[in-house]
């Protein structure tokens, strides 16, 4: 009796095997299609009639898989926002989620130095325009408004992530950390509560 039961487990376990290989490869796709999803309605989104900040904070913000798709989403969105009439604006955000991408990726998971390239370019570029164009105060004042809070939406968003990795039973080892058998993850100490 315990030859059959131990054949059906190892049975059951091997058809429900294909499906977690599908979804394991699927899931990172699918966040990634999320984030270029993300990045375009972040892009096209305008606060207050005039603030374009949301792609660039989610740029900014977004973890280290996600933000490129996210990028390229953001510069669909702008690109999009104006139906294809390039403004002064658009090409500094666009100057800036450039910026911003470069530095994600030479230095990961750093946070100021692309806060300091995308919201550092956002309104240095905004102030040239403005005085190069004559196109006034105005478009200064929006860009740097723009990198301001687009710099507080990226520290939202790394501060408080959308998404916690698991921790397993090891004490503060991550679960894609024991699958890749890597150094321990340090977890806070803070102790939370639920009410």
């Amino acid at each position: 009796m315990t030859e059959r039961t131990s054949v059906l487990t190892v049975k059951a376990r091997r058809s429900g095997a294909p499906a977690l290989e599908a979804r394991a490869v699927l899931r990172p796709a699918v966040r990634r299609l999320g984030a270029v999803a993300l990045g375009f309605a972040g892009g096209w989104a305008v606060l207050y009639g005039a603030l374009m900040p949301f792609g660039l904070g989610l740029v900014l913000g977004l973890a280290e898989d996600c933000f490129a798709p996210c990028a390229a989403g953001a510069a669909l969105g702008v690109l999009l926002h104006g139906f294809g009439a390039l403004s002064l604006r658009s090409v500094c955000l666009l100057c800036a989620l450039g910026a911003a991408v470069a530095v994600r990726w030479v230095w990961p998971g750093r946070f100021l130095p692309a806060v300091l390239a995308g919201c550092g370019t956002l309104a240095a570029m905004g102030l040239c325009f403005a005085l190069g164009t004559g196109g006034g105060a105005e478009l200064a004042l929006f860009c740097t408004a723009d990198a301001l809070l687009a710099w507080l939406l990226g520290l939202a968003l790394r501060r408080f992530p959308p998404e916690r990795e698991r921790i397993s039973a090891n004490h503060g080892e991550t679960l894609s950390a024991a699958k890749k058998q890597a150094v321990p993850v340090r977890v806070s100490s803070r102790k939370e509560c639920c009410l």
